[in-house]
């Protein structure tokens, strides 16, 4: 390869490295996949070191040479990670867990080359990450449906909707619904009906039970059509069996209006992603949501824990048990539901991750191990976190 530096001066890569692209193609996750690299020196270089941005791929363990002679060769590994610690890194690294799908970055290795030549060497590395089970998505994190007059006027209602994707290997069961109101103490509240959220309706909800599979996609319709007037503001949170579950937010404005009013009021300011009023027949790209976790102590100091699956009963056709927490449990007990902060974690000292994971699981986890884990919590559905204090803010 040859490149033109500044001035116009050509210069010559100084390593010859194959494979190049690196290509993992499908890995699952919770599994790694090693590519052996081997690199030719096309003149005599030293202190070769490679650098990789992303905790995802990594290279090594290996010792690179000092010095590599003209013609010379030296191999590495390089390994795409996806290991249940390694994903947690990820998250503890870039504020939000990995979703399957394609991944990508750039090694590069740098050396001390003669003049003519460059000092350093890019290879692209590529793989596409695989959810061993189910993976519950949503298309947006917010849904934004404007204003509405209620009393007379029009309009007397908005229409929204979410697509719904499983982007795992296998079918995930609905295994609850419940929504909080943003406004009246975010308690959870089971959907037993067509009610989905304070103001918020959905003709087509998918029953309790019923599965997605693996690679499929459905649509939920909403309304805003509120029987009061002011801001209403909900999450909707939904749980599957094996996919994880998914919380996003609606919020519209209403106001009071007459026959006679036929202009919209203004809508809810939201500086999260919205979605349109039309439904669409085709599919589009889904991302992840963010999650909550949920908070307990332990006589004065306090303890983190999420609402797991297997606590969840809510339902649109049967009657619900509803959304349980376990008020205690060994020395620890209950203290309500926080977001952290976007930066950071706020639990970073015990790091467990389990498919399955319940309050039961991760509270095994914390109380077996050595260390003061005066807190801990899940999150993301199947991460259990443990620490001797909160590391950062908690709302």
């Amino acid at each position: 390869m040859m490149v033109t530096g500044g001035g116009g001066k050509t210069l010559s890569a100084p390593l010859t490295c194959s494979p190049n692209p690196i290509a993992f193609g499908n890995v699952m996750v919770t599994q790694t996949s090693t590519i052996q690299v081997t690199c030719t020196a096309n003149v005599a270089i030293t202190k070769p070191s490679p650098s990789l941005a992303s905790t995802i791929f990594q290279v090594g363990p290996a010792t690179f040479p000092a010095s590599v002679p003209s013609g010379g060769t030296f191999s590495f590994p390089v390994t795409l990670n996806l290991t249940d610690a390694n994903l947690i890194t990820y998250e503890n690294s870039t504020g939000t867990p990995l979703s399957p799908g394609a991944l990508g970055g750039a090694l590069n290795l740098f050396a001390t080359a003669p003049a003519g030549y460059m000092q350093d060497t890019v290879i692209s590395v590529s793989g596409t990450a695989v959810a061993s089970q189910g993976y519950l998505v949503v298309n947006a994190t917010s849904v934004s449906f404007g204003g509405v007059f209620v009393g007379g006027g029009s309009p007397s209602q908005s229409k929204g909707w979410v697509r719904l994707s499983n982007l795992g290997s296998t079918a995930l069961k609905f295994s609850g619904y419940a929504y909080q109101d943003y406004y009246a103490g975010m308690t959870y509240v089971n959907i037993t009906s067509s009610t989905v959220g304070n103001g918020y309706t959905s003709s087509s909800f998918p029953a309790l039970g019923s599965t997605l599979a693996a690679g499929a996609s459905i649509v939920v319709p909403l309304v805003f059509s509120p029987g009061e007037t002011g801001i209403h503001a909900s999450y909707l949170t939904i749980w599957s069996d094996n996919g994880g579950y998914i919380t996003f937010s609606m919020q519209g404005n209403a106001q009071q209006g007459t026959s006679s009013t036929s202009s919209a009021p203004p809508s809810t300011t939201s500086t999260s992603s919205s979605v349109t009023s039309t439904i669409p027949s085709t599919r589009s790209t889904v991302s992840t949501t963010s999650t909550v976790s949920t908070v307990s102590t332990i006589s004065t100091v306090s303890t983190v824990l999420t609402v797991p699956t297997s606590s969840i009963s809510t339902t649109t056709s049967a009657k619900p048990t509803g959304p349980t927490n376990l008020a205690t449990i060994g020395t620890y007990s209950y203290v309500g539901c926080y977001t952290e902060a976007t930066v950071g974690r706020a639990l970073s000292g015990l790091a467990y991750a389990n498919n399955n994971m319940t309050i039961e699981i991760c509270y095994a986890k914390c109380s077996a191990l050595p260390g003061n884990y005066s807190w801990f919590g899940i999150e993301f559905h199947r991460e259990c976190k443990g620490f001797a204090k909160i590391d950062s803010d908690i709302h």
